[in-house]
């Protein structure tokens, strides 16, 4: 996640009333499946099972779950006690863990706000039905507070552990650190806390590790601001670190944004042999090989509005879309100037050939 201190980052959390679709290509390989009004921030992306996405909000402290396929947009959940909405990931079957808390203005967490909720779909919210033309909805999944974690700062990037059910890793981007969090129990501790991970200390966006993603019992991560752009880390089955770091990228080798670039979140292809990164505010996907850390721009273009703002992204769950990749943009709310401010869009990536 990127910040730049200025008045629309500022106008952009004030905002909190979705939009309507608006259908259309907005290039040749890229399609915008949903947009919101203008204000409107998309942070993080996870993929249900059958097909549907979930994304959370900078603007308000909300998940939103939005169709593909209708090209349309619900409320889930709206966390209380709470401004802001980071990483999403599904802890286990149907079950999708998400950081939850309070930013005191843009780019700056409340410590002592900071929780993990957990969205349960194989369990409803407690809904009146006694009127005969209601059925239970399954977008309407048990909200749970699992885990208070008072010395976080920042709760930004989160994924399963794959070797452990219900566990899951919260990056926290300012203190440069990993937590692992037990959704079971509420149990957690710091579980990595490597130099790699930390903010520039030149920078004034203290913002460190990123996005991370988990497979096959390797971290891989991101950070905003200094090298390694794209690193993996072994783990043990608790969530520790069982080896170094390993750089897999240093620098980027794609067009930048003046001093406001770099990485946001990824993705990790179903094959596991690419990152698909994407860029705030520079609007690009790029494509690095986890083998040989080799970069290659696929889309977008500083001047592109199609992926301006560009914030996280997750490859669809279905027979019909596992080679799309859905994008989630701030709507240009970071660097307004290059690409034009509108709301934050989710937009669809075909790669396959790229």
């Amino acid at each position: 996640m990127q910040f730049a201190i200025s008045q629309v980052v500022l106008a952009a959390l004030a905002v909190a009333v979705f939009g309507l679709p608006a259908v259309q290509t907005t290039s040749d390989r890229g399609g915008l499946i949903w947009e919101g009004k203008n204000g409107t921030w998309i942070e993080n992306i996870a993929v249900r099972s059958n097909g549907k996405l979930l994304v959370t909000l900078v603007n308000e402290p909300a998940v939103w779950e939005v169709d593909p396929i209708l090209k349309s947009a619900n409320l889930v959940y709206t966390f209380p006690n709470a401004n802001v909405t980071l990483g999403i990931a599904e802890v286990e079957h149907g079950v999708f863990a998400v950081n939850v808390g309070n930013f005191s203005v843009p780019g700056k967490g409340v410590p002592g706000s900071w929780s993990i909720w957990t969205l349960d779909y194989r369990r409803h919210r407690s809904v009146d039905w006694s009127d005969a033309t209601s059925k239970p909805d399954s977008n309407i999944p048990l909200a749970k507070r699992v885990a208070a974690l008072p010395d976080a700062q920042f709760l930004n990037g989160l994924t399963a552990l794959d070797s452990e059910p219900g566990t899951v890793l919260s990056a926290d981007s300012f203190r440069g650190l990993v937590y692992a969090v037990n959704t079971n129990t509420g149990v957690y501790s710091i579980a990595i806390d490597e130099p790699a991970f930390k903010p520039n200390a030149s920078s004034a966006i203290t913002l460190g590790i990123n996005g991370i993603h988990v497979r096959n019992g390797v971290l891989y991560f991101s950070n905003s601001l200094r090298s390694p752009l794209l690193g993996k880390i072994s783990l043990s089955t608790n969530g520790s670190a069982s080896s170094p770091v390993k750089i897999i990228a240093s620098t980027p080798a794609y067009p930048l944004d003046a001093d406001l670039f770099q990485i946001d979140d990824f993705a990790i292809d179903t094959a596991g042999r690419n990152a698909w990164i994407v860029t705030n505010p520079s609007g690009v996907v790029v494509k690095i090989s986890l083998a040989t850390g080799q970069q290659k721009v696929v889309a977008g273009a500083l001047t592109d509005p199609t992926f301006a703002g560009a914030t996280s992204a997750a490859f669809g769950r279905t027979r019909g879309d596992r080679d799309i990749l859905y994008v989630v943009t701030d709507g240009g709310a970071v660097d307004p100037v290059a690409a034009g401010l509108k709301g934050g869009t989710v937009v669809a990536l075909d790669t396959a050939g790229l």
